[in-house]
């Protein structure tokens, strides 16, 4: 699979392009790709083919329910690209210079309609929400330290008790243990979505992080709480034993062979002042 490398979305190609991640290699690609969507059984993988290659173009009528079934945004080599429904139809109005319409079924497609059901309004919905939010603690930054201090007055604030802490942050971690893969999924999309928003605010909340007077703290925490999963990690890495060699090695120098040769060249020094 080639790597998507264009930074914009300007054809039905680009969109399918960028939604695969690059142009496939191989039939075989494809159909991987096709069989992982909602489309698979609506597109073949010769229509997707023939839209890659700029070929084919979608029926009006059918443009709706594709809509419905294709995410949202797609990623690029600069971030993430939204396309919305009025998008969506001018990339299928261009691709039919030159190109044939596609013959999808309608039995097909309006079962594909029912199984979709209003996911895609409400995930537009939701990222509406999200930008709207977004411009209003980039505009309103003192608001929203005031909701964080609210919020943390209703857990409890400076009163709450060691044992309270800890309750929660057990309760915490246990939930990050189970959904691990989804939050870092959701992390990974929320701080390259900032980085795009306002990556000064990025920058300036790792630096806060990093600084903190309680890193060590967090640090060493951490690391009793996984100290077998980090020694199975490093007993997993092939350069684990290269490492430890090296360290090994500088351990020996700074306590043995590194004091002698201080104490032979001060000797040396010494000698030659007389």
């Amino acid at each position: 699979m080639q790597y998507y490398k264009k930074n914009t979305i300007d054809s039905l190609a680009d969109l399918f392009s960028a939604w695969m991640g690059g142009e496939p290699d191989d039939y075989a690609e494809l159909r991987k790709f096709i069989e992982g969507t909602k489309l698979k059984w609506v597109l073949s993988v010769t229509d997707v083919d023939a839209i890659i290659r700029k070929k084919a173009y979608f029926p009006d009528i059918a443009v709706p329910i594709i809509y419905n079934a294709i995410p949202l945004k797609f990623k690029t080599v600069f971030g993430e690209i939204e396309v919305g429904p009025e998008k969506f139809n001018q990339l299928n109005y261009q691709a039919k210079q030159g190109a044939e319409c596609l013959n999808l079924s309608w039995k097909l497609l309006c079962e594909l309609k029912k199984d979709i059901g209003n996911d895609k309004k409400e995930l537009i919905r939701k990222e509406k929400n999200r930008k709207r939010m977004a411009a209003y603690r980039k505009a309103n930054p003192e608001k929203e330290t005031e909701r964080s201090k609210r919020d943390y007055a209703k857990r409890g604030g400076a009163n709450m008790t060691a044992e309270r802490k800890e309750t929660l942050r057990e309760a915490s971690r246990k939930y990050a243990k189970t959904h691990r893969k989804q939050i870092s999924k959701k992390q990974k999309e929320k701080r390259l979505q900032m980085k795009l928003e306002n990556p000064e605010a990025v920058k300036e909340r790792d630096y806060a992080v990093n600084h903190a007077e309680n890193r060590r703290e967090i640090k060493r925490r951490y690391r009793e709480r996984n100290r077998e999963a980090i020694r199975q990690r490093a007993r997993e890495n092939p350069k684990e034993k290269e490492w430890r060699k090296k360290y090994k090695a500088k351990v020996r120098f700074r306590t043995k062979t590194g004091t002698k040769i201080l104490s032979l060249l001060n000797a040396i020094v010494a000698s030659k002042a007389k």
